[in-house]
């Protein structure tokens, strides 16, 4: 499976007559997978130390 096919199957991306169209916010992996509050907590750290913090 190629990214393009991920990137459908998750609802990143998606295709009508041969043009691809994607999200103007891409979702979060937390968006996306489950993972550990733990996990989620230092994914916000990073992003807050980059200066983007976690929405929502």
């Amino acid at each position: 499976m190629g990214l393009a096919e991920v990137m459908d199957a998750l609802g990143i991306a998606s295709q009508t007559s041969g043009v691809w169209s994607m999200p103007v916010t891409l979702p979060t992996p937390e968006d996306e997978l489950p993972l550990a509050r733990t996990r989620i907590s230092g994914l916000a750290r990073l992003r807050a130390a980059q200066g983007r913090p976690l929405e929502g």
